[in-house]
């Protein structure tokens, strides 16, 4: 059974190569890589043809302009003609494991909406930074009730589409929604819609890489969040367009849709929380004051959101007072003070209520470092 593997890209060629090579390199050989390359004007269609010609599973489009990033995942969408595929960042990589593992769930449980494996979160220095199926309770089949739920409990719990093979016919009527109502946050609404209706597979094996880094699209996206109010609004409608769409799923227990909606609702308000822990650490306290006015008119009146923002004034008010006196204390001291002692608080919460994360093994770390390195080699 056919797999195709989605790879947008943007003038990120030796990232594409590594990306590419992962595909080519899997276990279950029974793939294909499309390549919608966004008019890069670098060597990035050099590389692709070259590895075309060793390899005729490898397939390029080149856009003749760059038509956005949603734009181009629509087209890449619309031309998929196979029983499964799977969607993989051009600065990500699969290990040799990934297609076999997430078939074999497919074969257990073939109607099930998507297969999805675990995915390291690491930085260029091979640190491991995130593991999102670690904090699921158990692997195997989920219930549309039960999966969406276990989804839906943390913000921490969304599998990395890296990591998710889906099944076309199961969700073929089911098409990501690449609107500027939902717009970055495409893929976790996309998983949720599925959820809702699918059984899903889990499988807590690790399979593919994540790399965070200061150029990938969330890092810089969050980056110019805390620097932008109208990114903010943004990242506002978008989420609270998602959380439109789980009170509208249909033929959902209406129990259930009031439960997940509940915990979407907590998603919302607890980013909106640190976006305005970032303002107040960094001294914007007008951003701060703008963003929870705007939280407010669009999402309604929040205890913590409010503890927030007068946190933001009290700080405020500290620092005029410290500089309007030229007292000799130091304003920087006194402000590491109070994080320092909201940082011990915060660690007083986190010993009595852990996260449930399983333990890093530091061989397998190793080894996906390593691996990736392999990649980018010239005799792959």
């Amino acid at each position: 059974m056919a797999i195709t593997a989605i790879i947008t890209t943007y003038r990120r060629p030796q990232l594409l190569k590594r990306a590419i090579n992962s595909v080519l390199k899997q276990t279950y050989s029974d793939c294909q890589v499309w390549v919608y390359d966004n008019a890069s004007d670098d060597e990035t269609e050099e590389i692709v043809r070259k590895l075309a010609e060793k390899d005729t599973r490898v397939k390029y489009h080149r856009h003749p302009v760059n038509i956005g990033m949603m734009p181009n995942y629509k087209f890449a969408f619309d031309r998929i003609d196979t029983p499964y595929f799977s969607l993989l960042s051009d600065d990500d990589y699969l290990m040799p494991c990934f297609y076999e593992t997430a078939m074999k769930g497919f074969q257990d449980f073939p109607d099930a909406g998507f297969s999805a494996c675990a995915v390291l979160q690491m930085d260029v220095n091979g640190n491991l930074v995130g593991n999102p199926l670690a904090l699921w309770g158990s692997e195997g089949v989920y219930s549309p009730r039960k999966g969406l739920i276990e989804m839906l409990k943390t913000r921490w719990r969304f599998p990395v589409p890296t990591g998710v093979l889906f099944q076309t016919k199961i969700i073929q009527d089911i098409q990501p929604n690449f609107s500027s109502d939902v717009d970055f946050f495409w893929d976790p609404d996309y998983l949720i819609r599925i959820v809702a209706r699918h059984p899903i597979v889990i499988n807590k094996r690790a399979c593919a890489v994540y790399l965070a880094h200061s150029q990938s699209f969330a890092s810089s996206f969050y980056s110019k969040l805390i620097d932008d109010l109208e990114l903010a609004e943004k990242y506002l409608t978008a989420t609270l367009f998602v959380l439109k769409g789980i009170q509208e799923v249909p033929n959902l227990d209406p129990r259930l849709k009031q439960k997940a909606a509940q915990l979407f609702w907590e998603y919302i308000r607890n980013d909106a929380c640190s976006f305005l822990n970032c303002y107040i650490k960094t001294h914007k306290f007008q951003l701060a004051h703008s963003f929870s006015k705007c939280f407010y008119i669009r999402c309604g009146f929040s205890f913590r959101v409010a503890f927030y923002h007068l946190k933001a004034i009290a700080v405020k008010c500290i620092l005029f007072v410290l500089k309007w006196t030229k007292t000799e204390t130091s304003i920087s001291s006194v402000r590491g003070k109070i994080l320092n002692h909201l940082k011990s608080f915060k660690d007083k919460i986190r010993k009595t209520f852990p996260r449930n994360v399983s333990p890093i093994n530091l061989d397998l770390l190793k080894e996906c470092h390593e691996y990736g390195q392999k990649l980018s080699d010239d005799n792959f």
